[in-house]
């Protein structure tokens, strides 16, 4: 289903009469692909970002965004816009614990890595990070490796530090080639230079790899270069940046996207981002596609999800 950019909505439409409104307005609609989606939507939607000049994959849900980075990776290689020697590298995961969930040992498993904090340095705001060696649940212990290979005893319970500000984090593997795009989960101020600042949600390109010294070096959104480390946990923040969740996107300044849309995901939080999403686009003059399991499905779901909420 391609969506173009449509004329200017009525401002009295509320989010569910635009999103209808654009679903309507649909250039082509594949019945054939529409069914197939049922068996492969993430590899179709995959096959469209590839082909098409979209600047972004956009999911809903984390499992879809993690298979659509597969998928495209794995097209981008049998193409060989991929190629080359790659690096095999640690990322760190935030996990979105709550703060009643930080106190309890069982939300703690042996590999986290957990981030305490530190006092700034400069501009940068760091931290001090430590592994989860073991679980005690018996004593309500969990047991920390230090950078220094050193073990601790630490009571959630007891904390001196603030849960709130402790991130807890779990350990993926990665692989990385020249060319790829990868997304920043997590803001880092660099100590000296703000040129240098990751942000949060930003993109950034592979430009070289060094399998010797396991470093790679990025090219920023403002071009500057910056080397990271694998053996440093502050520079694991990242994953692959294809597909991105449609709740981390710029909705005020969209660029050119394949939207995958599963019907029975969305929710009325979805329903106003894309609202947000569509409405925007007309400034920007950007085209979407949308990905579905089946359009008369995605609408029914829409007016479901306005009459509960």
């Amino acid at each position: 289903i391609t969506l173009e950019t449509p004329p200017g909505y009525e401002e009295s439409l509320n989010h569910q009469e635009k999103v209808l409104r654009r679903l309507e307005r649909l250039q082509r609609v594949d019945k054939i692909e529409e069914r197939a989606l049922c068996g492969d939507r993430v590899m179709i939607a995959a096959q469209r970002f590839v082909q098409s000049e979209a600047k972004q994959l956009l999911t809903l849900i984390h499992s879809d965004r993690v298979a659509s980075n597969q998928s495209i990776r794995a097209l981008l290689k049998a193409q060989d816009t991929l190629k080359g020697s790659s690096l095999s590298l640690q990322i760190l995961q935030p996990l979105s614990l709550s703060k009643l969930e930080k106190t309890q040992v069982a939300s703690y498993q042996p590999g986290d890595v957990m981030r305490f904090p530190q006092a700034p340095q400069g501009r940068h705001f760091g931290g001090e990070y430590k592994t989860v060696q073991s679980v005690d649940l018996k004593e309500g212990m969990v047991i920390l490796e230090t950078a220094q290979g050193t073990p601790e005893s630490w009571d959630p319970k007891q904390s001196n530090t603030d849960l709130k500000k402790i991130t807890v984090f779990k350990v993926s593997v990665r692989e990385l080639l020249v060319g790829d795009i990868i997304r920043w989960n997590q803001s880092h101020r660099h100590p000296q230079d703000k040129r240098f600042d990751r942000i949060r949600h930003q993109a950034a390109r592979v430009v070289s790899l060094d399998p010797n010294a396991q470093t790679f070096t990025v090219r920023l959104q403002n071009a500057k270069c910056l080397i990271l480390s694998s053996k440093a946990y502050a520079d694991a923040h990242w994953d692959h940046g294809y597909a991105t969740l449609l709740k981390n996107t710029d909705l005020e300044k969209p660029e050119s996207s394949i939207v995958l849309l599963q019907s029975s995901q969305v929710d009325k939080s979805t329903l106003q981002d894309l609202s947000v999403l569509f409405q925007s686009s007309q400034t920007t003059k950007v085209s979407f596609q949308v990905v579905t399991d089946s359009i008369q499905s995605l609408k029914e779901r829409i007016g479901k999800v306005c009459k509960t909420s």
